[in-house]
């Protein structure tokens, strides 16, 4: 929650946008803000009339929070193939002609 909220943030650049695109309230995204600079005992963003501007460890933070949210979308991947539900990644290069017959192909993968 913390990740998203302090994403989201980063990229609406106010907390009312980024409460609005999280389906949260302002107080609900500051206090997930607030609990991370308290953690931290650092302010990720500063606080203009403009809104809110990340400073470098809320960049910081930011750049984790989108390397670990990948990380966990390859765990699910991986998981998945475990699971047999997804077996493999797909890349397809081919010549103009093969618009005839690729999509089975791909299809059948």
């Amino acid at each position: 929650k913390q990740f998203k909220a302090v994403q989201a943030i980063a990229s609406h650049g106010k907390i009312v946008s980024a409460a609005k695109v999280l389906g949260l309230s302002p107080p609900a995204v500051t206090i997930q803000l607030r609990q991370v600079e308290e953690e931290f005992r650092l302010a990720l963003f500063d606080r203009t009339s403009d809104g809110m501007r990340p400073t470098a460890a809320g960049l910081a933070f930011v750049e984790a929070a989108q390397a670990i949210e990948e990380r966990l979308r390859l765990l699910e991947d991986e998981m998945d193939a475990i699971k047999g539900v997804r077996t493999g990644s797909l890349r397809l290069g081919v010549v103009s002609t093969a618009k005839y017959f690729a999509p089975r192909l791909m299809a059948g993968f």
